[in-house]
């Protein structure tokens, strides 16, 4: 990194006495991706007080940071993960059915719970920290995360920019790094849209969830604001597999439209084979939990039911969609409300049939990518599923892959006016990849898009480049 006419810090040039004393911070680099159809090169961000206030292409101003071999971009946005379960170092195997799995998944979360509630909210706290942590190492500015109860904002912990710069070799460094970090949002870590899941079979535990569930809502605007790490709180029945169907509508339909709802949709073929006769896998595990062994067509939605549900919402996800069929796919395209989230290395661990992408976008569906959890992906770069979107699927251009984890997933979680862009008036969360030289603005997305980069926030950046 370096300043025009500046003075050395480290690795780090700073430009006279600009930094830590000017108005804004002016940074300039080899390419500034604004948005996945606007790239200048050579440009320039300027930030004042964690808003961007000027995305340009560069000019005569003299810049506070050049990055002259450095691309800045919209930090990342992830509509779709569970970190109660970023303790795990690989997935859970797939199993033979998908019920199986679930059934692995439930059992790991049971033996790591506790009887004393001290510890088992410290654990949650240290595993919901190492999930955020890795989502923020790489890029990821915001992520739309599935939490069960008992899960309470006060669980969200990250690291601020202060404790990040606590590294640094000397107080002269320190000093200097810290003003121009003034600038970025004060907790430069990955941001969260909670979205309690509601989800039982029991009517009891199923009005116990929605209780809580509602509680949550209804007291974030008392949330202690020191929690910065949380933008919103959603809420998510789980999948019309796993939930009372008129409990879980007449709850949706008292909670305000504009509270952003997910839902797990057309996830597997046991699921749909469930839903259609009652037999299958899904069948066998209900039976082993002594629950009902045949959907009531009062109790369990159809897939469309589902559709319909989140067509009525400002924000509603369609987590999966696996296996839509063409009928679903018309019918979501008349919910523009809706975003299809695809979870392209979960849909491989799975090994499910080619996803419906081009189905989806021949109907002119928002479709967006996520993570999911640790339990069936290997990790949550979210980077990696843009790469894996377009090796699986040869229509998806660069520039729709790059808007699926920027302006489309913000749209889909209901933070666009904030988050996806780089553009005035939005904070000013941005990441950067170190360019190749080969690059230039006619390849620039068609290279990024196929090559699994190390993407990281730029405030990130900036402190290890001294």
């Amino acid at each position: 990194m370096r300043l025009a006419g500046g003075r050395q810090v480290g690795n780090c040039l700073v430009a006279g006495d600009q930094c830590g004393v000017s108005d804004c911070l002016r940074i300039q680099a080899q390419f500034i991706v604004a948005s996945p159809w606007e790239v200048y090169h050579p440009g320039q961000i300027v930030i004042r007080n964690e808003k961007l206030v000027e995305v340009c292409a560069s000019t005569s101003s003299r810049p506070d940071i050049d990055l002259p071999h450095s691309v800045l971009l919209p930090a990342l946005v992830n509509p779709h993960t569970h970190l109660e379960f970023s303790d795990l170092d690989q997935p859970i195997a797939a199993g033979r059915s998908f019920p199986e799995w679930i059934s692995a998944v439930v059992k790991h979360r049971r033996e790591n719970q506790s009887s004393n509630s001290d510890l088992a909210s410290a654990r949650a706290k240290s595993v919901i920290a190492k999930g955020l942590q890795q989502a923020n190492e790489t890029g990821t500015a915001v992520l739309g995360d599935i939490v069960s109860m008992p899960w309470q904002p006060n669980l969200l912990s990250q690291r601020t920019a202060e404790e990040t710069l606590a590294s640094s070799q000397t107080a002269t460094e320190r000093r200097l790094i810290n003003d121009c970090h003034r600038h970025f949002p004060a907790n430069t870590g990955t941001r969260v849209v909670a979205f309690p899941e509601v989800i039982g079979l029991d009517a009891a535990r199923l009005n116990a969830v929605c209780d809580w569930a509602e509680s949550l809502l209804s007291g974030h605007s008392q949330i202690n604001a020191d929690i910065s790490s949380l933008v919103a709180i959603g809420v998510s029945p789980h999948a019309p597999y796993s939930l009372l169907w008129p409990t879980v509508a007449e709850f949706i339909n008292r909670i305000p439209v504009h509270i952003p709802t997910a839902m797990h949709v057309a996830e597997s073929e046991d699921e749909l084979q469930w839903l259609r006769s009652g037999s299958g896998p899904f069948r066998e595990a209900f039976e082993r939990l002594d629950l009902p062994v045949k959907p009531d067509c009062r109790n369990c939605p159809t897939i469309e039911q589902c559709i319909g549900m989140l067509s009525r919402r400002k924000h509603g996800l369609l987590i999966h969609g696996n296996y839509l069929t063409n009928g679903q796919i018309q019918q979501l395209a008349q919910s523009p409300s809706i975003s299809v989230v695809y979870c392209p290395r979960t849909h491989a661990h799975f090994g499910h049939h080619r996803y419906p992408l081009p189905s989806l976008q021949a109907a002119s569906v928002r479709v967006v990518l996520g993570t999911d959890s640790r339990a069936s992906s290997p990790d949550l770069n979210l980077w990696l599923e843009v790469v894996q979107a377009r090796e699986r699927h040869a229509e998806l251009s660069p520039q729709q892959a790059l808007a699926m984890v920027t302006c489309d997933a913000a749209r889909a979680l209901g933070v666009d006016r904030d988050y996806g862009q780089l553009r005035a008036g939005l904070f000013a969360a941005v990441a950067t990849v170190a360019s190749q030289p080969h690059w230039n603005t006619l390849n620039l997305l068609e290279e990024m898009t196929l090559t699994p980069l190390a993407v990281r926030p730029l405030a990130a950046a900036i402190d290890q480049s001294r």
